[in-house]
């Protein structure tokens, strides 16, 4: 999943251009018609995961569809632990907000968290649905 970032704001001449894609947890959305303020230059709203650094802080925003949905601000250090489960992504699944994915799929589906737990790209996952629709992801 590649993204441009676009040098200026499409909604306005702010610049943009600090904006950074974290590798491999950002994308465009196929959506235009409720895109945004961060966008491509092509008008398509970004979503995933995006950093500003700043001198001793890092910002950390999840966007969807072009719209801000939160914001992490912590030291810019580097973590000694490292693992595959670690990942931005998981916290679409945590509540809070959502974003579609790049086909245009809402994110933090049953079926997308039960694959995350299969390919052990998450840890553990909690699912509430009726009979019927659980005994279909197993």
């Amino acid at each position: 999943m590649s993204v441009t970032i676009a040098e200026r704001d499409m909604t306005g001449d702010k610049p943009v251009n600090a904006l950074i894609p974290v590798n491999g947890y950002s994308w465009t959305s196929i959506d235009v018609k409720d895109a945004g303020k961060y966008r491509d230059q092509n008008g398509l709203g970004l979503s995933g995961f995006f950093y500003r650094d700043f001198k001793a802080t890092r910002h950390t925003i999840p966007i969807g569809n072009g719209i801000p949905l939160s914001r992490y601000r912590y030291p810019k250090t580097e973590i000694p632990f490292k693992s595959p489960m670690h990942r931005w992504d998981n916290l679409f699944f945590c509540g809070g907000y959502r974003a579609c994915d790049p086909d245009g799929r809402q994110f933090d589906t049953h079926e997308r968290i039960v694959e995350y737990v299969v390919t052990r790209k998450k840890p553990m996952g909690f699912i509430v649905g009726d009979e019927d629709e659980l005994e279909a992801l197993s």
